[in-house]
Order: structure tokens, then C-alpha cells, then sequence
């Protein structure tokens, strides 16, 4: 019987190992924390106390139990620590260290775009402190975050020179590198485009516009919907440099997605490139509309199948019949979670996938996801009446009786980027 080890504990890990013991596969799940906060624990064969990060006794155990894949969930952290279990072991895995750390490292990820025709935001070089003529060197505004964090770890937005200084101070404090990345801040439509990848080629999974509640930090993604208004524009001028940088990162197989901005001079600026699948759970959608499987794709590589160029799905295009969708309802303060409401009567509708992360007892903190919602779509109205759907039936109440949830309801931005007419594409 093959055994599967799990790093640690995210909502897509329980989605594989679920997917796992369905297809008769031993899984065991690692991580420091007890059982009780670590629900993938509760749910595998067998669960060891073993941090990620001590590889060496993960090593030693893995040997001595006959462990024969090994995979991670979303978390940058477990994903690095997979990537060197697995070769230590000589076990198959989606990245190597070297492609991990090609696309992980913000200053290698935008030397890689440079290389390969990709365009990327003006940046800036400060000393430690900032020099008179580097501060004066910048135009505002600005986004200052370190080389080695990420989901926006120790980032600060600066509209001047004191946020600057602020922002460097801050970003340090939490980075291990005196290197920082200070670079234009974008104001445009932020895009996810996604691509599964075999024997080095890519074939693009979908392409979504992501949307935050104005008035709350960008970062907060709360709605995204695959577009196909703005399809052709990328895949024509944009995707072929995307491709090549890719390949260059040394991507030869499993799932990616590349962040991007499109800006007012109409080009789409690459941001961020994540070697994973994502958190907004977009691929249990993407797998009931457009019939893959990003789950299973990483799960067969970790079991030791080779996927070739023939097994890639076809490319996303506009006139593929539906849009997939993904609605994250965020925290917008800190504190205990006393009552959870309305949840259970939106997942029960068809169609529709729900993962849940609060719980009611249990302490959150601000700008923290509560729950996912995906589900998919056939034009701007179904998304509409899905959003709003959820926005008059979940509350989450915390200990004073205060809603906590962030709600989504710019329609109008929903209405333009899916009310696309493809005829004209």
C-alpha cells in the first residue's frame, strides 16, 4: 500500500487527503500542533508530531515507515520543506528547490520577467537607511515588502518619504535579508491566470479578474470571476513571454499561477508567481466546469505518474460556456467567534462549494479569511445574484455581537469584467 505524508494543515490539504484515502492510499499528516488544531490530523490514517522543519527527523521517519509520496498544501513554508524532503528521499514532486526558489525569491522572480519580456513595476534601490538621493529618486505611491515573506507579510503601502522610512524599518524587522523590494504601486484590475504544466509546456486553466470591497485593503481579495473580456489582449501579447519565463524558472511540472495588474495604459504587469495551487479555491470549480482536476494533477505527480504534453487540458478561451468563481468573506477586526450563521443554507445550494475556517469558539484576527464560497457561473446576473445571495444570509458575530464579515458589493466592477461579448474576440 503506498503511504502519503501530508505537511501540515490547510483547507486544500484535507481536500487531498480526502481525495487520497478515496483512491486507497495511507495517509499520515505531520505537522507540531495537537490534533485538535490541525483538522487534517483528524482526518488520516495515522498523524506524527514532527514539525515541517526538521527535516532530518521527517527524513529518519519517512524511511522507516516505507513513506512513498510526500506533498503539501498551500503553504509556502511546507511546499519549500517538500520540495527538499522529496529529493532527499528521491521521491517525485511537482517543483525542485531550484525552481522553487527561482519564482519564490521576489528579486529572482522579477529578474526571471525582465529576462523573458515580461513587464514589471519600476523599482527602487534603498541603502540601509535610505539615502537623501535614493528617497528622492521615488515617485509615490510605492509598495515596500521583504525579498523572503509572503501573503503580504511585513508589506507597507508609502505616499512619502516618513512611509518609506517607516515601511524599510517594518519590512526588515521581519526578513532575514537586508534586501528589500520597493517598487511601483499598481491602482489597476489585478488578474490570476492559471496554467497546469507537463514535460515543461503550460496549457492556461483560466483567467480571473480578483476584486476587493473598496474601502478595505487591496490585499483582501474578495471576489474573483474567470474573464474572458480581456482574454485576448493577454494571451496574444503576453502569454508567449509568460510561457518562456516559466520554462526559464525551470517549471517542468504540476499547477502555477501568475499575479498580474492590468494598468491604465492597458499592459498586464506581472506581480507575484505562485508554484502551488491557490487559496481562493478556484480549482473545485474549475473542475465541474471545465471537467480538470488541479487536485488530481498534483496528486498524481506525487504517486509517480509522468504527465505528458498529450494529458494537458485545452487552453482557456472565451467561449468556454461557463466562469468559475470564488467569494472569500474576510475579517474585518479581530477577536473571538461566538456565532456562525446562514453558512450551512448557502452550501447546501446546488452547485455550490463551501469551506469553512472560522469556528465559533475560536479566536481570529483581522483581515483573516472566515469562508470560502466557489461555485460557477454563466454571465455577470448569476454571479450577481449569487454574491448577493450570500451577502443577506451568512453573518459571523463575534463576542460582542458585532458582524465581522467584509462583504462584497461593487457590482457594477462584478457587471464589467463578466459581461464580456465574445462574438467580437
Amino acid at each position: 500500500m503506498k503511504k502519503l505524508l501530508m505537511m501540515g494543515t490547510t483547507p486544500t490539504s484535507i481536500e487531498l487527503i480526502n481525495m487520497a484515502k478515496a483512491q486507497g492510499i495511507y495517509t499520515i499528516t505531520t505537522d507540531y500542533l495537537e490534533p485538535e488544531q490541525s483538522p487534517a490530523k483528524l482526518i488520516s490514517d495515522e498523524y506524527w508530531m514532527i514539525s515541517t522543519a526538521d527535516l532530518d527527523a521527517l527524513e529518519k521517519k519517512c524511511r522507516e515507515e516505507g513513506v512513498s509520496a510526500v506533498l503539501a498544501g498551500i503553504s509556502e513554508f511546507n511546499i519549500e520543506r517538500m520540495a527538499e524532503l522529496c529529493q532527499r528521499l528521491e521521491l517525485p514532486c511537482w517543483c525542485t528547490p531550484e525552481s522553487w526558489n527561482a519564482i519564490q525569491k521576489k528579486h529572482n522572480f522579477k529578474r526571471l520577467c525582465r529576462e523573458n519580456g515580461v513587464p514589471v513595476a519600476t523599482d527602487y534601490y534603498l541603502s540601509n537607511p535610505p539615502t537623501e538621493e535614493e528617497l528622492a529618486q521615488i515617485v509615490y505611491p510605492v509598495v515596500i515588502k521583504p525579498v523572503d515573506q509572503n501573503s503580504n507579510t511585513g508589506m507597507s503601502y508609502c505616499y512619502n518619504r516618513e512611509d518609506v522610512i517607516k515601511g524599510c524599518e517594518y519590512a526588515r524587522s521581519l526578513s532575514k535579508s537586508e534586501t528589500l523590494i520597493v517598487e511601483k504601486k499598481f491602482s489597476g484590475t489585478e488578474y490570476m491566470a492559471w496554467y497546469a504544466i507537463a514535460e515543461g509546456e503550460v496549457s492556461l486553466l483560466t483567467f480571473a479578474a480578483s476584486m476587493s470591497q473598496p474601502g478595505y485593503p487591496g490585499s483582501c481579495y474578495e471576489f474573483s470571476a474567470s474573464d474572458k473580456k480581456n482574454l485576448r489582449n493577454y494571451v496574444e501579447l503576453y502569454e508567449p513571454s509568460i510561457k518562456k519565463m516559466i520554462h526559464a524558472a525551470g517549471c517542468r511540472e504540476g499547477i502555477c499561477w501568475i499575479q498580474l495588474f492590468l494598468e491604465d495604459d492597458q499592459v498586464f504587469y506581472a506581480l507575484e508567481m505562485g508554484y502551488r495551487l491557490s487559496g481562493d479555491m478556484m480549482c473545485l470549480p474549475m473542475r465541474e466546469a471545465y471537467g480538470f482536476d488541479a487536485l488530481q494533477w498534483i496528486l498524481d505527480v506525487a504517486l509517480g505518474k509522468h504527465h505528458t504534453v498529450s494529458d494537458l487540458p485545452a487552453t482557456f478561451n472565451c467561449n468556454s460556456e461557463k466562469s468559475i468563481c470564488s467569494y472569500i468573506l474576510w475579517s474585518k477586526s479581530e477577536g473571538i467567534m461566538d456565532k456562525i450563521r446562514g453558512v450551512e443554507e448557502i452550501a447546501a445550494l446546488p452547485g455550490m462549494i463551501c469551506r469553512l475556517i472560522a469556528e465559533e469558539g475560536s479566536p481570529f484576527g483581522q483581515y483573516e479569511y472566515l469562508v470560502v464560497f466557489a461555485f460557477s457561473a454563466v454571465d455577470h446576473s448569476d454571479m450577481i445574484e449569487m454574491v448577493n445571495k450570500i451577502n443577506n444570509t451568512v453573518e459571523m458575530l463575534d463576542h460582542n455581537g458585532n458582524n465581522v464579515c467584509i462583504y462584497f458589493d461593487d457590482i457594477e466592477a462584478i457587471r464589467k469584467v463578466a459581461d464580456a461579448d465574445c462574438a467580437h474576440i
